[in-house]
Formats: C-alpha cells, sequence, structure tokens
C-alpha cells in the first residue's frame, strides 16, 4: 500500500533484490581495483551525480576502509547522501565517519582529505 503525503499517495520506486544490488557493487569495486582506478569514478554532470571513493578509518578494527558513493558538488563542498544502498539499517562507512570525521576521497582528477559535516534537509 502506497505511504500518505501531503501531496497525495506516494509509491515506493521498485528496487532488483538485494543481491543484484551488492553483486553490482563488487563488479563496480573490482572494475576500480583492476583498471587502477581509469573505470569507477567519474565527475558530476549536469543533472547528474560523480562517483568517488571514500577511505575512511574503521571505527573497531582502526583499519582503512573503502566505498565507492554517489556525490554531488555544492562549490568546494562534496555531498553524499548516508543511505545504505537502499538497505536497511546504516551504513558502515557512515558509522566509520561519525566516530572518525577526517577521511580520504578519491576522486577523477585526483585525491583530497576531508572532514564530515553532517547536515540536514533545509540546511
Amino acid at each position: 500500500m502506497p505511504d500518505s503525503h501531503p501531496s497525495g499517495p506516494v509509491t515506493r520506486p521498485r528496487l532488483p533484490p538485494r543481491w543484484v544490488i551488492r553483486t553490482a557493487w563488487k563488479v563496480h569495486r573490482a572494475l576500480y581495483r583492476f583498471t587502477p582506478g581509469s573505470v569507477g569514478l567519474s565527475k558530476p554532470r549536469p543533472g547528474g551525480y560523480g562517483l568517488m571513493r571514500v577511505t575512511t578509518i574503521g571505527r573497531r578494527s582502526g583499519e582503512e576502509r573503502s566505498v565507492i558513493l554517489g556525490y554531488l558538488e555544492d562549490g568546494p563542498d562534496l555531498v553524499t547522501m548516508a543511505m545504505n544502498g537502499w538497505g536497511e539499517g546504516v551504513s558502515a562507512w557512515w558509522l566509520n565517519l561519525q566516530a572518525q570525521p577526517e577521511a580520504t576521497v578519491q576522486l577523477k582528477d585526483g585525491v583530497r582529505r576531508v572532514t564530515r559535516r553532517s547536515v540536514s534537509v533545509g540546511d
């Protein structure tokens, strides 16, 4: 049943099964790894997002952990959503950034050191 919303009923997007999403992530990471970064990262396009590789420090292990995320640019800032690929729960990369806000970001045109800053819709 659709959820209610002030402007009318809201239907949830149809998503592929979770195993398809997870397999796509693994293939994407493999392409990045086996092509020394030449495939897998992109700059945002008008009306679209880019792909970046974020490396955090594991909150429990203390080891480097990397994930490829979609992002937009807002001036000098990089913006991404703290979501778990349409899955339930909070993503590990976000929990890692909450524990240790400094991270490294690999963009198509180079590496940057970044510091996490949380914002809410409307900020």
